[in-house]
């Protein structure tokens, strides 16, 4: 065993993790006798109280027994050492969650194959946050509404910040609504993904920018929707270029800066009438 002692990862739980680890593949045997605290403490530079913990993690979860006077043993009524199996169960996955993994295995060999230097977008600029009034904030208003930390809150989001983003939305962005309209998601990603399960069925037809946000692009193609690419030009989406044959049932645009060339569509493209249909963006 080897412990690493700068990890982030307290020294008991390395002893744990390392011990469990020898009895589910059985290096250690039912009823063998595991090293006294006090001698494997010494060995490996710890406290003796770093041991003990980690020898009552795996008494706490049954893995082992403590006899008064004699030690601490592996106990006799663990099931077979849980080694890799030919047979494993392997679940069948519904057509979602093929796709899901489909993608997610797309993600990986993109990620696997990324070069030294990294352009990516999103990042976020932690040495100018204002950290310490964050936390004087948040510590102020957790001290002013204990009820509200023991209940569940309702699903779409703290309503108090609902009220502000309404406020907000319609003083600095222009958009009239309600808090009851405002729903607060933990990224785009999860507002696209509750959008796709509300607005897409199989085979749907969706219209996107190209180059445009490939994480979209994931999320539509993981609801089953086919994907028709449009060229942008230096004002975004072009919908002059629409296909007048199209079914589509929902457009994709990024319109006030394009992701990623950046432009901006005229708000002449917010409204455009093609043979039999009408395409309504708003923003």
């Amino acid at each position: 065993m080897q412990l690493n002692k700068s990890s982030s990862e307290p020294a008991y739980l390395q002893i744990y993790r390392h011990l469990r680890r020898q009895i589910l593949t059985g290096q250690l045997l039912p009823g063998a006798r595991l090293p006294a605290s006090r001698r494997l403490a010494r060995e490996y530079g710890v406290a003796r109280v770093t041991v003990t913990q980690a020898y009552e993690q795996l008494q706490a979860e049954g893995y082992v027994i403590g006899r008064p006077g004699a030690g601490t043993f592996v106990s006799d009524q663990l099931p077979p050492p849980l080694l890799p199996s030919a047979h494993a169960f392997e679940p069948k996955f519904s057509e979602w969650g093929q796709r899901v993994l489909g993608a997610d295995q797309d993600t990986a060999q993109a990620v696997a194959g990324r070069p030294p230097i990294d352009f990516g977008f999103g990042r976020s600029f932690p040495h100018i946050f204002p950290y310490d009034v964050w936390r004087r904030l948040l510590a102020r208003y957790l001290s002013t509404d204990d009820i509200m930390l023991s209940r569940y809150g309702s699903v779409a989001g703290f309503y108090p910040l609902r009220q502000a983003l309404a406020e907000y939305l319609g003083r600095l962005r222009g958009v009239n609504c309600t808090p009851e309209q405002v729903i607060i998601v933990s990224g785009a990603q999860q507002a696209l993904d509750i959008l796709g399960r509300l607005l897409l069925t199989a085979d749907d037809q969706v219209l996107v920018e190209t180059p445009g946000y490939a994480n979209a692009f994931e999320l539509f193609a993981v609801h089953g929707a086919r994907l028709l690419p449009l060229p942008v030009d230096d004002q975004g989406f072009p919908v002059e270029r629409i296909p007048v044959t199209n079914c589509a049932r929902l457009v994709f645009v990024t319109p006030s800066n394009q992701f990623p060339k950046g432009g901006t569509m005229p708000l002449g493209a917010g409204w455009h009438c093609y043979t039999g249909r009408a395409l309504r963006t708003h923003w």
